[in-house]
């Protein structure tokens, strides 16, 4: 079986080359949020499996095939759910007004506003999405360290590690403007 090889450059989120054949990921924010839940579902079996075969001691052998094939399954979700954050960060934005009524009249005002998300996403899976699709570097690091520690990677591993990045740019940008240096 060969590896997952991802594109890397401009266009890497858009295409996978999977089992050596090319696999483009849905287009339509719907079609690649059913293949996200249905990969994560495959992900979640493999991982059962994982566990199982840890537990029975089956082989290394076996084992590591499987982490491999585990491996491979995550980054296509974490690659997929980057591709529908940018698909989303696509969608416009509409204004929402609300109607204030007085003795005076009806008005309306404008209140802000609001994205139409598609109906399998909610505002969080949109944000975290959108997060992923902005640090596309972040992904890259956390396949590849996953990878090398014989691990599976995973979304909450590089939200958690573009939020500590995120973190220390702010903590140098206010070192920076308190006093002075970099």
């Amino acid at each position: 079986m060969e590896r997952i090889k991802v594109i890397k450059g401009e266009d890497f989120m858009g295409k996978a080359i999977v089992r050596g054949s090319n696999a483009e990921l849905p287009v339509k924010p719907e079609e690649l949020q059913r293949y996200i839940l249905f990969t994560t579902g495959k992900l979640n079996a493999q991982k059962a499996l994982l566990n199982t075969i840890k537990k029975v001691g089956v082989g290394k052998a076996v084992y590591d095939q499987k982490l491999k094939e585990g491996q491979d399954m995550a980054g296509i979700v974490l690659i997929a759910e980057a591709r529908l954050g940018e698909l989303l960060s696509m969608i416009p934005r509409k204004v929402i007004t609300k109607k204030h009524s007085s003795t005076s009249g009806t008005m309306l005002f404008p209140s802000g506003t609001e994205k139409s998300l598609p109906n399998d996403v909610n505002k969080k899976q949109s944000h975290e999405a959108q997060k992923l699709a902005r640090n596309k570097d972040v992904i890259n690091e956390i396949i590849d360290a996953a990878i090398k520690t014989h691990d599976i990677p995973t979304r909450s591993k590089v939200l958690r590690k573009i939020d500590s990045k995120n973190k220390e740019k702010a903590e140098a940008k206010k070192v920076k403007r308190l006093y002075g240096v970099v």
